[in-house]
């Protein structure tokens, strides 16, 4: 059996992620996810909800704009 190889792109960065096999729980690249993880550190649950409600307030094509900041919550299922 041959080892399948298989590429899924990072949700925030759009780099390619080579696997060795489809894996849907890896969304980030090991850069992003680092970058995610010092972000969680240093923001408190207050400062989420003060960003999400900041967020919310935006109009759908400022939320498409900033895709990137949107799927780093870490309150996410999928995070």
């Amino acid at each position: 059996m041959e080892n399948e190889i298989t590429q899924q792109l990072c949700l925030a960065c759009d780099q390619v992620i080579t696997l060795s096999r489809p894996m849907p729980e890896v969304e980030y690249c090991f850069t992003c996810t680092q970058e995610i993880e010092a972000i969680n550190k240093e923001m408190t649950d207050a400062d989420w909800d003060a960003w999400a409600d900041e967020y919310e307030i935006l109009e759908p094509a400022e939320r498409n704009n900033d895709a990137f900041y949107g799927s780093v919550n870490p309150h996410s299922p999928s995070f």
